[in-house]
């Protein structure tokens, strides 16, 4: 193949994985809403638009420090792809009203590919010069020279491009500020290890204590588990997050299971909604 369709197939190549990367992030995209309380998804920052997309070489990291400064983790994107522009996330993260984007490129394998590349052969004349034994007309049984025309349509014909592919691992997740809480905790639901070491189905664990919130002064730390919460018992996140919205502007009491032992924290200046 001459070199210029060669690069020309390249070209197609770099611009097909372009120009579909955006829709690999939205096919592979997965919610994390139920995660959180309802009514933490009340309390997100207006989105102005903005994204910022960050590089991570840590993701277990980033998140807890996201959660830490007030973000929620709105869902996650994960997939095995040539290598596309991490940027064509933005889309995406446009349309759930995320503004940051951590974004994770990790080399995975390299494979030979074999990539279809269309080309546009014109329109031509052949031209054909053959000897025969003419049969008729006053040269018959004379060897004489016929020429043939033969007329081709344009027409595409497919080629394939040997190309060694690099294939990358990725991951995305997406993220919304919460504004001001009132209490600055991040909970779950307890899972089964947790509840059998407390003999309970009832309980939140701490994801994430957000920093300079009131929960952080207090010193909760993340894993503590809440139990009781201004005299309540606490069941679940979405019970939890009530209980707390109830109690805004309130000094409260919690009692959180650390390591095993009960420790209780009074006089929790609440902050208001």
């Amino acid at each position: 193949m001459p070199l210029r369709s060669w690069l020309a197939a390249l070209c197609a190549v770099a611009i097909m994985f372009a120009g579909c990367a955006g829709d690999i992030f939205r096919q592979s995209y997965r919610s994390s809403l139920e995660r959180w309380p309802s009514g933490e998804l009340t309390r997100l920052e207006p989105f102005d638009g903005t994204v910022e997309i960050v590089t991570s070489t840590d993701m277990r990291g980033d998140a807890r420090r996201m959660m830490e400064h007030g973000y929620l983790l709105l869902g996650r994107s994960k997939f095995r792809s040539a290598q596309i522009d991490p940027t064509a996330a933005r889309q995406l993260a446009k349309e759930l009203g995320a503004p940051v984007v951590f974004v994770r490129e990790q080399y995975a394998t390299s494979v030979q590919e074999s990539v279809p590349f269309e080309e546009w052969i014109p329109a031509r004349q052949d031209t054909i010069k053959q000897t025969v034994i003419a049969t008729q007309g006053p040269n018959a049984g004379q060897v004489v020279e016929q020429i043939i025309v033969r007329s081709m349509q344009g027409e595409y014909r497919t080629t394939y491009v040997p190309q060694t592919v690099d294939y990358f691992d990725y991951a995305a997740t997406f993220w919304a500020k919460s504004i001001p809480p009132i209490f600055g905790v991040m909970v779950q639901r307890l899972d089964d290890e947790q509840r059998q070491q407390l003999q309970t189905n009832r309980g939140v664990v701490i994801a994430a204590v957000i920093r300079n919130s009131p929960a952080f002064h207090a010193d909760l730390l993340r894993n503590d588990v809440i139990v009781r919460f201004n005299g309540t018992p606490i069941t679940d996140p979405d019970q939890f997050f009530d209980v707390v919205v109830a109690s805004e502007g309130q000094a409260v009491e919690v009692e959180v299971v650390r390591n095993g032992e009960l420790k209780i924290f009074r006089d929790i200046q609440l902050g208001t909604d």
